[in-house]
């Protein structure tokens, strides 16, 4: 072999080796193909190039070029980690006994668009990482999310239903101005932060506490403004306590189904500084620590007891 062939084998080995090395290291975009024509995440033949993507990339669902093809459903069966998804009007499902960890963040105007969380499966999104999302997010009796890092509604509605959510210390919920977020059947487990507002905003987002079965308490933080809404319409015969701090526009509505009323109950020693308040006669808000009313505060009904506080209030 002489000695140019020897160099441009050399040369050509090389450049192979830098680039599965890159492509290792550095996030890299891989996108869905489907070829393998079973629907699963873990089908190498499913994206494009024969690698599943891992923790350092972003898995594309949604392009048409490149041999891309949009996935209208994306089943993930076994433990995995990614850096982030991109995509549009896709279902991502997660089946038992798997879970799937989001590592880093959403690409700017994309998310996860519809996921559906199976019994005994789970969805973990990582410390520091973000999950921009919309739609909905059918989470089946047993199945879980798990918020270390930042889950938001940043581009349109989002419903989270059944299951259980949890939102650990550090943690945040984020509702971008003007979208709204709901939780409906699920058990909410939120010790981090629930943020409905924006730098530079005045406006805000709305987050509604749907019904639940159970009465759980919160040591997180609430944090709204004038132009933002907690409603809260938790089942009859639950008590929702809050101990950590509390701001922004509040609203305890009509309770649906269960046995007596539905109480807000807030608890502890953080203030508690309100822009408004309504209450509404077949809900409760029960205050054990001192808190103030910027704005309106609004009762609905005909029966309430108010014991122990000094203030206003609008009677409607």
């Amino acid at each position: 072999m002489g000695f140019a062939r020897r160099l441009v084998l050399v040369m050509i080995t090389t450049a192979i080796l830098s680039a599965v090395v890159a492509g290792a290291a550095g996030a890299a975009v891989i996108c869905w193909s489907g070829q393998g024509g079973d629907g699963r995440w873990e089908t190498a033949s499913n994206w494009v190039g024969g690698v599943v993507p891992g923790a350092n990339d972003e898995a594309e669902l949604s392009a048409i070029n490149g041999g891309c093809n949009p996935a209208s459903t994306v089943t993930v069966s076994t433990n995995r980690s990614i850096g982030s998804v991109g995509g549009v009007n896709n279902t991502l499902k997660v089946a038992s006994p798997g879970t799937l960890t989001f590592a880093g963040t959403s690409p700017d105007g994309q998310g996860v668009s519809s996921v559906d969380v199976a019994d005994g499966a789970r969805i973990t999104i990582a410390r520091g990482a973000r999950v921009d999302s919309s739609g909905g997010w059918d989470l089946h009796s047993t199945g879980a999310v798990t918020v270390d890092g930042t889950l938001a509604s940043a581009f349109s509605n989002l419903l989270i239903q059944g299951g259980s959510l949890a939102i650990d210390s550090g943690a945040k919920l984020l509702v971008v101005p003007t979208l709204n977020l709901t939780i409906q059947n699920t058990k909410f487990d939120m010790q981090g932060t629930v943020d409905l507002t924006a730098p530079g905003h005045d406006d805000g987002g709305t987050f509604f506490i749907g019904a639940t079965a159970a009465s759980p308490v919160s040591t997180g933080t609430w944090i709204g403004n004038a132009g933002s809404w907690f409603r809260g319409a938790v089942i009859g015969g639950v008590t929702y306590t809050i101990t950590g701090p509390v701001s922004g526009r509040w609203s305890a509505q009509q309770a649906s189904g269960g046995n007596g009323p539905a109480v807000i109950k807030l608890a502890g020693s953080a203030a508690c500084p309100f822009d408004d308040l309504d209450i509404y006669g077949t809900a409760g808000f029960e205050l054990d620590r001192d808190c103030t009313v910027a704005g309106k505060l609004t009762l609905y009904g005909s029966s309430y007891r108010y014991s122990g506080r000094n203030g206003t209030g609008t009677l409607t």
